[in-house]
Parts: structure tokens; C-alpha cells; sequence
């Protein structure tokens, strides 16, 4: 779940947006948020799948792991990690698009890694933040990044409220999705390369 939530801008495209080479991507016939997404998708998956079974392994084996709390939370529990993968994936490609208007993403980087973290439960678990904060950390789409998937495999939260749950984790990636592609489109109109 670290890697999958794992936020930063994609330093790659990084590098284009400071070289002036983002023109080849804006002539190339593909949708250049589309393109940004699935970079961060793959970005994503691959180091999980790579590490995903030896880590449950062991896990399993030597620290205790135990299965879901039900067989539904468990095919709950893969639909709402896949949706924290499509939720994260968006979030990581707003703050790229934000490359198209300011160049150094050290600022953007370091207010979104410090919130995300906190507020998706890594660094304090959710539950334990106070009453008067409950109602807007459920409104906030930082829980469905971490908090969400594991609290359906623990089964704290009952598979008749996961449905729910993973509505509210759909939800927030199309709203950044649809912001993601606006702001690509805004930028890429007013996109300065090499003076061009």
C-alpha cells in the first residue's frame, strides 16, 4: 500500500517540462493527460506486483498476516486496493500537470506528500483523530488512498458499507481526473517552450 500511495510528481516528465521536450509529447497524436496517467498507473503497479507476493509471504509466514476478516471482504478488499490504485494515480498526475505552470514542484510536493500522508491514515490511523474531525475526514478522498482498503480487510468496515466506500474512492478519481484533464488542456494553451 506504501508504494501505491507513494506521491511526488513524475520526475520524468519532469525533466521534459525543464528541457523543453514536452513539445514531442504535445505532437505526438495521444491525449497528453491520458499519456501522464498511465505513466503514473504503471508507476504504480509494477513495483507492487513485483513485490506484492513475497512480502505477503513472509508476512504470512513470520509476522502473523491473517487472511480477510470474510471471502467478501477479501474481493472487497482487491476492488477498493484497485480503486486506491486508480485514486492515487490521479492525485500523482494533478501534481504533474502542475509542472505545466510552475517548473520547480519542490513547493506542490512537499504541502501534498505532508497531507496525503496524514490525512490517508500512514501516519496516524484515522479512527484515532478526534470526533469534530471524523465528518471531514470522510468527506476528504486522502482515506481512500490507505485508510479504506484496509480497514475492509481488517473487516472494520462491514462489507454492506464497503460498497460504499469504494463509491466514495470512485467518485473523488473521476472529480480528479476531470480536474487533471482540464488543467492539461488550460496549460498545454498557454505553454511556453524555449521561448516558442
Amino acid at each position: 500500500m506504501l508504494l501505491i500511495t507513494l506521491f511526488r510528481v513524475d520526475y520524468d516528465v519532469r525533466a521534459m517540462i525543464e528541457s523543453g521536450a514536452v513539445a514531442y509529447e504535445l505532437a505526438r497524436p495521444l491525449d497528453l493527460y491520458w499519456l501522464w496517467y498511465c505513466r503514473s498507473l504503471a508507476a504504480r503497479t509494477a513495483p507492487v506486483l513485483l513485490r506484492m507476493g513475497p512480502v505477503i509471504l513472509v508476512a504470512a509466514l513470520f509476522f502473523g498476516l491473517r487472511a480477510p476478516a470474510s471471502p467478501a471482504s477479501a474481493g472487497l478488499w482487491v476492488t477498493s486496493t484497485c480503486a486506491a490504485v486508480l485514486l492515487s494515480a490521479a492525485v500523482a498526475t494533478l501534481l504533474t500537470t502542475t509542472l505545466l505552470w510552475t517548473v520547480a514542484a519542490d513547493g506542490i510536493n512537499a504541502v501534498a506528500f505532508g497531507l496525503i500522508w496524514l490525512f490517508s491514515g500512514l501516519v496516524v490511523p484515522l479512527p484515532l483523530f478526534p470526533d469534530w474531525l471524523q465528518p471531514v475526514l470522510n468527506v476528504l478522498p486522502f482515506r481512500g488512498m490507505m485508510d479504506t482498503p484496509f480497514r475492509i480487510y481488517m473487516g472494520h468496515i462491514p462489507p454492506d458499507q464497503a460498497i460504499l466506500a469504494i463509491a466514495h474512492q470512485l467518485a473523488w478519481t473521476v472529480a480528479f481526473v476531470m480536474l487533471g484533464r482540464f488543467m492539461v488542456g488550460a496549460g498545454t494553451r498557454k505553454l511556453v517552450v524555449q521561448g516558442g
